[in-house]
């Protein structure tokens, strides 16, 4: 998890792991001019976030990819503060990867790991995405 103290992206057995590159971070501008004919700049920043909940269906949002490992699935837990591991299985009926079920008919609420490729769209459930290489062996400790 990033600390914003230290600056440290990621632990790996309670030592920084360095080798993980930073949060990514981009800089919004507003622009608003007034009747007066001066102009308010307002900027700040948003750091991207490593792990995302995407929308209910399949796919995950641009700059986003599906978590492919039970121990990827297992460790984006935390970075969504989400508790519940379901499970696992492998099933062509719900979304590939790993998603989440939360009030979803004919779903258990929590965190799945589906081995099923691509899978496909279910109701409510929404897959667990994550910025490319998030999911390398540094990246996810049992």
């Amino acid at each position: 998890l990033y600390d914003p103290v230290g600056g440290c992206i990621r632990w790996l057995s309670d030592v920084c792991d360095s080798s993980v590159a930073p949060i990514t971070t981009t800089t919004t501008t507003t622009v608003v001019a007034t009747t007066a004919g001066t102009t308010t700049t307002t900027t700040s920043p948003t750091a991207t976030q490593e792990v995302v909940m995407a929308l209910a269906g399949n796919t995950c949002p641009n700059g986003y990819v599906k978590l492919t490992t039970l121990a990827g699935c297992q460790s984006s837990m935390n970075e969504l503060s989400l508790f519940k591991f379901a499970g696992t299985e492998n099933e062509n009926s719900w979304p590939g990867g790993c998603y989440h079920c939360n009030n979803v008919p004919g779903c258990v609420n929590g965190v799945w790991f589906n081995s099923a490729t691509p899978g496909a769209s279910n109701g409510g459930a929404k897959p667990i995405c994550a910025v490319p290489g998030w999911e390398t062996p540094l990246n996810c400790v049992n």
